[in-house]
């Protein structure tokens, strides 16, 4: 992230049963997904992760969570940068 360039902010859906999703509950507008909020190049949710066997807080780079199939990005706008790194500070890893 460069100093004073705005950080853009949007929401990644994921499938988490792709196949209901698109042949069963789909068809009626529904569906069973997991959401996570991005800012740039990182997204940050909460999560359970089998490889390390924990849940919580986690951070993937964008669009790339293992365990879910990428679905879509609805863009929510930016932030200042300044107000990016105080939103930041509670220590997600």
């Amino acid at each position: 992230m460069h100093k004073g360039i705005a950080v853009d902010v949007s929401v990644n859906v994921y499938d988490i049963v792709p196949k209901l999703n698109t042949n069963g509950a789909g068809c009626l507008g529904l569906g069973i997904y997991h959401t996570a909020i991005a800012f740039n190049d990182w997204e940050y949710s909460f999560d359970g992760d089998a490889h390390i066997q924990s849940s919580g807080i986690t951070k993937y780079p964008a669009r790339c969570n293992r365990n879910f199939q990428f679905k879509t990005n609805i863009q929510m706008g930016d932030i200042d940068p300044k107000l990016f790194s105080k939103t930041c500070e509670f220590g997600v890893v």
